[in-house]
This record gives C-alpha cells, sequence and structure tokens, in this order.
C-alpha cells in the first residue's frame, strides 16, 4: 500500500492535536509521542509497529467505526476505533498505544486512515543530575549534557540509525526529539525532555520515551506485505488529516490543492449540526448539513467532513478536515482580545485591616492567548499580606475567564487612595508571526479610602455649688451637676474621627438623673463638653462610672469602659467633742493658786508640786528650808506660806517639757536624801550588833556612855 500524507502536513496535524486535547494524557498533560505520517489501511491490511501488529478488520455499516485486530507480546485484542476520538489499547487505565481513525469508502469500499500513537512514560525516578559532558543512558538511545547556561541546556540525543540530534530546552520547560525511523515514517517525542533547574556545575531534568518505544514499522496489504509500503490500487486517493481545530461562522479556511485555492467556510452552526460552505477560488462548489458525530463527504469536492463539536453561544465548531495528502491548509491566524479587571470590596476600610484585592482576567477575542503574564499593582501606603502578586498561564483559550486572581494589601496610613491598574502580557497567533509581545492594562482602582479612629479620652467634674472636682461632699436631696469633657487625640480629622458616641453613666442606687448622654461624632484633635445634673436621695458614698459606646468610620462599634469617674459624698460630718485644757495668764497665775490651796484636799502635797515646778527659776533660801522642813516634818502652813512666797516672787508661764524634767531632779533629790539618811542609820545599827557579839563571858561591864549611844542608834 503506498505512504498517503506528506510530511508538512503531518506536522501541522500534531500542532492540531496539542492544541484540540488528544495528546494530553495523565495529570502531568505530556504530549503523545506519534508516528506519522498517517497510516492508511485498506480493508484486510495491516501496519507492524515494533512487537505489535495492527489489522483493519472491518467497520459499522455507518463506515464511523473501525474494527482493529491488534496482536502484541502479551495476545490478541479487538478495538473499536470510532472516528473523532482517541481509543486506547489494552485499556484506558493501561494505555500503551493510541488510535485515531477516519474512514473513507473507495470503490465502496472502506480505507482507514489511522494515527498511532503511543502515551510518554518518564524514565527516571529521580530528577536526573548531570554536568557538561555527563551522559545518560536509556533502553533506546543516550544523552549527554552539550552545555549548561543560567536559563537552558542544550543536549546531544544519540539514537540507533540516526545522526545525533542537538536540542535546547529552558528551564521550567519541555521540548521532544523526533526519531527518524526509515524514510518514510517518522516518530515525534520519541525522546521528550523536561528541565527543572540549572546552576553553573549541573542540570538537573526528566527523561520521557513511548510506552512503545518501537524502532521500525511494516504495512502490509491482505495478501502481500513490505517495509514501510503498501500495494493498493494505483487508482485509490490518497487521504489525510488535513485540520483539526475551530472555525468560526464566516471564517474561510484556505486550502491549497496543486495551485488552486480552495475554502471552507462555516456558514452557521446549531446544538446538533452545522452548515458548510466550500468554494473554490471565488466559485461556491455547494452547502452541506454536517450532523455532530458523523463524517460528512462533501460531494463534487476533494474533502470530508467530521463534526466534532458546536458551541452556538460562540458560533464556532470544532471540525476535522480531510483532504488529498499533498493538499496545504494555511492557519488562520486570530488575535486574543484579553480584558483585565480589578476592584476590592468594600473600598472604605480601616487602618490595618486586610483588604481583598480580586483581579479578573478574560479572553474576549476568537484567539488563544500564550504566555499570559498578570502582574497586580502595589501603591505606597500599603503592605502586601499575601505571598503572591503576579501569576503566569501557559494559555487562555478563547472566550474563557481565568479564575479570580486573589491578593491581599494592608493599609498603613490613612486618606484616599488609588491602587493602580492591573498589568497583562501575552502572545496571540498573530503576535507569534512577529515575536512581539501585547501588552494590556485594566482600567485603575480608584477611590479607595483607609480610615483611622484617634485615641479617646473623657474626664469629668461634679459641682456641688460651692465648688468642682471630682470628688464632692453635698447633703440628702440636693442636686450635683456633672461635666465630662470628651476629647480625641490629634491626628487627620478627614479620615480619623467617632460617629454617634453616646455616653453611658453608671448611676449607683439612691441617685436619680440621666443616665444616657448623646455626644455624636468626634473628630481627631477636638473635644466636647456635656452636662447633666443628678440628685442625690441617701446618705452614702456615690461612685460614678461610665462606658463610652461609639463607631468608627466604616460603621463598626467599639465600646470604652471607662471605670469610675466621680464620686459624692452625702455623709453628714459628725461632731467630736474634745476636752482642751486652759491655761491661766501670768496676771490670773497669784490668785489662782491660791484658790487651788484653799480648795485642794492636799494642800501639802499641791504644794510640794509646785515647789518641784519652781525650783529651776529660783536661787531664794526658801527653796532649802523647804527641804529641810520637808525632811524635819514641817507643819503645812508654814509650807503654804513658802510655796506662796514663792509662787508670787518667781512664777513664769510653763515649760511643757521642763516640769517632767524638773520633778525628776526634784524627786531625786528627795529620795537621795532619804537614802543617805537611812543608810546612816543602818551603819550604826550594824556597829551595835558587832560590839554585841564580840562581848564574852566575863568580861568587863560596860560604860554607862556606851550603853547610850547604842540606845540612841
Amino acid at each position: 500500500m503506498k505512504r498517503v500524507i506528506g510530511f508538512g502536513i503531518i506536522g501541522l496535524l500534531f500542532v492540531s492535536m496539542l492544541f484540540s486535547g488528544v495528546n494530553v494524557v495523565l495529570a502531568t498533560e505530556l504530549p503523545y509521542a506519534r508516528i506519522y505520517p498517517t497510516v492508511e489501511l485498506s480493508l484486510g491490511a495491516k501496519v507492524t509497529v515494533g512487537d505489535y501488529t495492527i489489522t483493519f478488520k472491518d467497520t459499522d455499516k455507518y463506515f464511523t467505526t473501525a474494527v482493529l485486530l491488534i496482536s502484541g507480546p502479551s495476545g490478541t485484542s479487538t478495538v473499536f476505533a470510532k472516528e473523532g476520538s482517541t481509543t486506547c489499547y489494552p485499556s484506558s487505565d493501561k494505555c500503551l498505544l493510541a488510535f485515531k481513525v477516519a474512514i473513507w469508502t473507495v470503490n465502496s469500499k472502506p480505507v482507514a486512515y489511522v494515527d498511532i500513537l503511543s502515551p510518554l512514560k518518564k524514565v527516571n525516578s529521580n530528577p536526573i543530575k548531570l554536568g557538561v559532558g555527563g551522559i545518560y543512558t536509556f533502553p533506546v538511545g543516550k544523552i549527554k549534557v552539550y552545555s549548561i547556561t543560567n536559563t537552558s541546556a542544550t543536549f546531544a540525543v544519540y539514537l540507533p540509525n540516526n545522526q545525533i540530534k542537538k536540542i535546547t530546552v529552558k528551564v521550567n520547560s519541555s521540548e521532544g526529539v523526533t526519531y527518524n525511523i526509515n524514510s518514510d515514517y517518522r516518530y515525534s517525542n520519541f525522546v521528550y525532555i523536561s528541565v527543572i533547574s540549572t546552576s553553573k556545575s549541573y542540570v538537573s531534568f526528566d527523561l520521557y520515551i513511548p510506552e512503545v518505544p518501537a524502532t521500525t514499522i511494516k504495512t502490509s496489504s491482505s495478501g502481500s506485505s513490505s517495509e514501510s509500503q503498501s500495494s493498493t490500487s494505483q487508482s485509490a486517493p490518497s487521504f489525510a488529516l488535513l485540520y483539526n481545530g475551530i472555525l468560526y461562522t464566516n471564517e474561510k479556511l484556505p486550502i491549497t490543492i496543486n495551485n488552486t485555492k480552495y475554502y471552507i467556510q462555516l456558514v452557521s452552526v446549531v446544538s446538533t449540526k452545522a452548515t458548510v460552505r466550500v468554494y473554490k477560488g471565488s466559485t461556491s462548489l455547494g452547502v452541506f448539513f454536517v450532523n455532530v458525530g458523523a463524517i460528512q463527504e462533501l460531494k463534487n469536492t476533494p474533502f470530508k467532513i467530521s463534526l466534532q463539536q458546536t458551541e452556538p453561544t460562540y458560533n464556532r465548531a470544532s471540525l476535522l478536515i480531510y483532504g488529498p495528502e499533498d493538499a496545504q491548509v494555511t492557519p488562520i491566524l486570530r488575535s486574543a482580545n484579553i480584558i483585565a479587571t480589578i476592584n476590592t470590596v468594600p473600598k472604605a476600610v480601616m487602618l490595618g485591616d486586610d483588604m481583598i484585592i480580586v483581579v479578573s482576567v478574560e479572553n474576549k477575542g476568537k484567539g488563544d492567548a500564550y504566555d499570559v503574564t498578570v502582574a497586580a499593582p502595589i501603591p505606597n501606603g500599603f503592605q502586601l499580606v499575601s505571598t503572591t502578586e503576579s501569576w503566569t498561564f501557559k494559555s487562555l483559550p478563547a472566550f474563557t475567564k481565568m479564575p479570580a486572581l486573589i491578593y491581599v494589601l494592608r493599609p498603613t496610613k490613612v486618606g484616599k487612595f488609588d491602587i493602580g491598574k492591573v498589568l497583562v502580557k501575552y502572545y496571540d497567533d498573530q503576535s507569534l508571526e512577529t515575536g512581539q509581545v501585547k501588552t494590556i492594562y485594566s482600567a485603575p482602582l480608584t477611590g479607595i479610602i483607609v480610615y483611622g479612629v484617634p485615641k479617646i479620652s473623657v474626664s469629668a467634674l461634679a459641682y456641688n455649688g460651692s465648688g468642682f472636682g471630682n470628688y464632692v461632699h453635698t447633703r440628702i436631696n440636693q442636686e450635683v451637676k456633672l461635666n465630662f469633657t470628651i476629647s480625641a487625640q490629634k491626628g487627620n480629622p478627614a479620615y480619623e474621627f467617632i460617629k454617634n458616641a453616646t455616653l453611658y453613666l453608671v448611676l449607683p442606687k439612691g441617685l436619680q438623673g440621666n443616665s444616657v448622654i448623646p455626644i455624636g461624632d468626634l473628630k481627631a484633635g477636638s473635644s466636647k463638653t456635656v452636662q447633666t445634673t443628678v440628685r442625690v436621695m441617701n446618705q452614702t458614698l456615690y461612685n460614678i462610672g461610665a462606658v463610652l459606646i461609639y463607631y468608627d468610620p466604616v460603621g463598626n462599634r467599639h465600646e470604652l469602659t471607662l471605670g469610675n469617674l466621680i464620686t459624692i459624698n452625702s455623709i453628714p460630718p459628725e461632731v467630736v467633742t474634745k476636752e482642751v485644757k486652759v491655761w491661766p495668764s501670768e496676771s490670773e497665775i497669784v490668785p489662782y493658786v491660791g484658790q487651788l490651796l484653799t480648795k485642794s484636799k492636799n494642800p501639802q502635797k499641791l504644794t510640794e508640786e509646785l515647789l518641784v515646778e519652781l525650783a529651776p527659776y529660783t536661787t531664794n533660801e526658801s527653796l532649802s528650808q523647804y527641804l529641810n522642813k520637808v525632811l524635819n516634818g514641817t507643819n503645812s502652813t508654814d509650807l503654804a506660806k513658802i510655796a506662796y512666797e514663792t509662787v508670787a516672787t518667781y512664777y513664769q508661764p510653763p515649760n511643757p517639757w521642763k516640769p517632767l524634767a524638773i520633778i525628776f531632779i526634784l524627786v531625786t533629790l528627795v529620795l537621795a536624801g532619804v537614802t543617805y539618811n537611812y543608810w546612816r542609820e543602818l551603819e550604826a545599827l550594824k556597829e551595835k550588833v558587832l560590839r554585841k557579839k564580840q562581848r564574852r563571858p566575863g568580861g568587863l561591864p560596860k560604860k554607862d556612855e556606851e550603853e547610850d549611844e547604842i540606845e540612841l542608834l
């Protein structure tokens, strides 16, 4: 059987598969490795890829499903490959080979056009690390690190019966190497390299190869076989998949066949079918109605169309277009239309609160956007709280919207601010042709107001009719005026203030008055004084507290407990009687002493005490005479006379500290005299006793003088 597809068309097919989802496997979104060109199999013909043989056994009556018989190392299985879908062998859970088919009828006999694919598998379990010149060997070849930079690495790939191929891969990117099986067939992504990171000394990367890394391919008809050849009738036309993608209504897809221009136009689209018109040059060849899921032959034209999906909302449809293998399709270059917005709710916030900024990016154009980078603004006066302020996406398809991009800012000062614009950079089909990145900005986010609350203080005074203070006295049933001053600390009055403030007094039982005092709004740097009156109903001590309730500029409620501000004492003063000693004046002292002596029950003792007081102030002989008379028992009349004379002559106003000292001295003198007399009598008695002890029997009798002396003692 003859080879059917040209290399350029297969390249276009591969690109279209990348965007159609056919090439996506597992969660890593790796492309399939693919054998191209497409293999053409008549009924009963087969193709052998490595150890696997694929035979086209049959088709359904509608020519929409090919029955393929697959023989391999584990046995033989039958696969039903439906047009427009990808079918896995042996199962979708364990896919070794995948097939995508299109069925054509030639002379009323079916012909299957089969794309053979194989999922990629990772060779290494851990990232491979190699320096320049390092070599890594894998089952079907080896790879050598040629050079390393900060952003990329260049590899030399060695494959059987192929020339050395060099490939440069950027960090966080992947590239594939095509294997030339023979002069007719190629195996794309036969080696697939994904670079993780680079450094001065090594590159870290992952390596992938196909699940079936075949290095040989053979085709045969039902009766003969030849390597990479077929022997079907030369009259059978050769067809290939020319286009796999989207067409919008009124778009014309240019296709060139033997220098003749054809155009396929999507006229209209509904949920289940689409209308297609084919032009040859400017001449219409006909209008065709194509149902979803079916392949439609466009009679009198060299094309066949399979309608994969319709999207009436966007006036577009996904199509597979088949035609001659030498046909060339000119891709339609569509522009993306990126719209970005930035917003936050609410726009009025308090100082220190977090602001959630929401960025939306949408592609409203017909073309896809690639390498989309979104950068969010961070103005002065704000701090970035979240960990990101920019995002990058590999692609943003037409008429799709990114999920909400969110970042968090925290204001650091009060005032009115503009957050700014979102910056978006991207490529589309048109800019990829020119290599110029496109840049757009969102409308700016403006009118952000940041408020603050100034520090609030409250002072209080009470007036009881005679004076102000925070501690006052009053009487029962009296009124006391209370003054409260609410002050706000200095700041920016335009953005720092409180609203709807109210002072709630905590009045104890027994005080009557208004406990709710409206304050209103208060700006930074200002104060207000309010008054109220309370009536005292009981005799007690009252402590008046208060609570200030207010709202910040955005409506949040705040409560400030102030504790005790004023004390009112309504307890009457207690009368305390205390006796105070009154001293007579100097002119009154003489008659006063006389009255005391006259009324005294013991005038002698009183006289003695007076003389003790007077002793330090006199040198008169009367004091000595008094002392002698005390010792000798002088009568009280004489004592009174002496005391009177002494007092009258030498009296001075008393010193409150001297009397105690004088009394102590006089008492000491008197006691000393008494002690002395007692001592003399005791000594005399001792001598008399001693003399009596010294008498012995037979001694001479004492003289009369000695006996008298002893008696006197």
